[in-house]
């Protein structure tokens, strides 16, 4: 299952809600899995797996380039796939909840949620969701994680705070952007079954005429402070990353903008 940041055709069912999903040998299936129940999103950065087979889906609450913030870039959904398609369980919109509680927004390290770009999400053993920032980076320009320990009381219509989301850590990483090293954020999260955390990262703040994204392992909550790098994808942005269904290959998805898709296996565990 692949989420993308734009769906549809220009002027033409623009920001559509539709999935997609891709076989073992990277044949994207022609038709798109349209989500019913809801009119559409935006700017869907992140997919993870929730309850009974469920998914949760996650826009990146961000302002698009006419500063604009629809609701459909704040979606924070839940749905369920059958053999009749999928359908949404239940949605809220996540950036006006956190601009509702400048209090909490402030111990998540955020002045205002204006320059706020949420990428990436990842299921973990601690219970619920960790969420990673592409932007805003904190003082030290590390990438800030937040744990979201209840989903299921937010999409019943609690507040952040009542399903308990903090901020969980932060990550240093960098990137080789236009020739020269700059801070990165988070692009996605994947948490394995050992605890350990993989960190897909690209460029944060600027959007650079070429950059290496960069793929990194971090040995928990506690490994944040010193992740290690185990891949660079020259010329490329990774933003989607997956543990093959045998366990043994890593699946990478990559941000190519109008240029056709591109993606990779990587052995695993890695060298």
């Amino acid at each position: 299952m692949i989420a993308s940041d734009d769906t549809g055709h220009d002027k033409l069912n623009e920001h559509a809600p539709w999935l997609f999903t891709m076989d073992a040998q990277g044949r994207v299936d022609p038709e798109p899995l349209v989500v019913a129940g809801i009119a559409g999103f935006s700017d869907l950065e992140a997919l993870a797996p929730g309850p009974d087979g469920s998914l949760y889906l996650l826009a990146s609450q961000s302002r698009s380039r006419k500063g604009k913030r629809p609701a459909t870039r704040q979606l924070f959904a839940q749905i369920a796939i059958d053999a009749t398609g999928a359908h949404v369980l239940a949605s809220t919109s996540l950036a006006d909840q956190l601009g509702a509680d400048r209090k909490l927004l402030t111990t998540l390290g955020l002045a205002s949620t204006a320059k706020l770009d949420l990428e990436g999400m990842t299921p973990t053993a601690q219970g619920g969701l960790l969420l990673g920032l592409k932007e805003p980076l904190d003082a030290a320009d590390h990438a800030p994680i937040w744990h979201l320990p209840r989903p299921e009381v937010l999409l019943a219509g609690g507040t952040t705070r009542d399903a308990g989301l903090a901020l969980w850590g932060a990550a240093p990483l960098t990137v080789l952007a236009d020739g020269s090293p700059h801070p990165a954020g988070i692009s996605d999260l994947l948490e394995l079954a050992d605890g350990t955390l993989l960190i897909a990262s690209t460029a944060s703040g600027t959007e650079p005429s070429t950059q290496d994204g960069a793929l990194w392992l971090a040995d928990g909550r506690n490994g944040l402070a010193a992740p290690r790098k185990l891949h660079s994808f020259p010329g490329l942005k990774p933003e989607g990353i997956a543990l093959r269904h045998d366990g043994a290959a890593l699946v990478v998805v990559f941000d190519t903008g109008a240029a056709p898709s591109l993606w990779m296996e990587l052995p695993w565990p890695a060298p």
